[in-house]
């Protein structure tokens, strides 16, 4: 991919980063105790597929959100959640 694309591929490629976003976070909230599993597939997906400035800057906040809630999770003592 190159570092210049224009504004139409740079919003297919954020469309298609928000959709697959949105999959792996509803799995999440289906399921709270596949909270590992899903955080390492979003991290594999965005460094596999995304080197778009605005999406490492979503990349950034969601590791911000799941690191907050993997922590929040661990105080609550759901058990297992790791």
């Amino acid at each position: 991919m190159t570092k210049l694309l224009n504004k139409e591929t740079k919003r297919l490629i954020y469309l298609k980063n928000n959709e697959i976003y949105n999959k792996k976070f509803e799995m999440f909230l289906t399921n709270p105790h596949k909270i590992t599993l899903v955080w390492n597939k979003i991290i594999s997906d965005f460094n596999n597929k995304f080197s778009v400035i605005e999406l490492r800057e979503k990349y950034n906040n969601l590791i911000k959100k799941f690191k907050k809630l993997k922590l929040e999770s661990h105080k609550s003592g759901s058990g297992g959640v790791r």
